[in-house]
């Protein structure tokens, strides 16, 4: 829940908190449809403590993680996790998210413009 990760928060190392997620480098990557720059700015804090406590996240990221080299990122306090994939692999990733994660809803956007 949101109020146990940002409790959890409090309790980070110096190098945890340091973390900071780079949001002009975010907004950046969206505008110019560029992948690497957009996912490279993004850190969450949030996840990073929830994961120092909850066994059932750990055990759920660590199964994102071995899907496909894709990186998986937590939105705030984690009711949902995203990737970001080029649009020629989408259905394709989309399907077989769907097949692994049959517990889960995924869904498929795509960027604007």
């Amino acid at each position: 829940s949101t109020p146990v990760a940002f409790k959890l928060c409090d309790s980070l190392n110096s190098e945890q908190k340091d973390k900071k997620a780079n949001i002009l480098k975010i907004i950046e990557g969206l505008f110019e449809n560029n992948l690497y720059k957009t996912k490279h700015g993004i850190e969450n804090q949030l996840e990073i403590a929830l994961l120092t406590e909850n066994e059932e996240i750990k055990k759920f990221r660590s199964k994102l993680q071995s899907f496909q080299n894709q990186n998986f990122y937590m939105s705030g306090s984690g009711s949902t996790y995203f990737t970001f994939v080029d649009e020629k692999d989408s259905l394709s990733i989309y399907n077989k998210l769907k097949q692994e994660f049959k517990e889960c809803k995924i869904y498929m956007s795509k960027f604007l413009g």
